[in-house]
């Protein structure tokens, strides 16, 4: 892809420095365009599914059941943690 976009840019600003002119080279928008094929780099989309319906959301959970579940994941970590060590 990108090499195909270096050789148009290329060949457009070659062709406008072999003018001459006493100015610097000058490209337009549409210089680029007609230089490069874009139709192989777009992309093909399709329609999008349509939404369903959302379930609802379980109760809340409670701060010290967060506490309680994060104090046993701790247990549990740091009991490995020196088995690993132990061993």
């Amino acid at each position: 892809m990108w090499s195909t976009i270096f050789t148009a840019a290329s060949t457009v600003l070659g062709s406008r420095m072999s003018g001459g002119g006493g100015r610097g080279p000058t490209m337009t928008a549409a210089d680029v365009k007609s230089a490069i094929n874009f139709n192989p780099y777009k992309m093909q989309t399709k329609d999008p599914e349509p939404a369903g319906q959302v379930g609802q959301v379980g109760g809340a959970v409670q701060y010290n059941q967060l506490l309680a579940a994060w104090d046993s994941y701790l247990n549990n970590e740091y009991l490995e943690m020196s088995k690993r060590i132990i061993t």
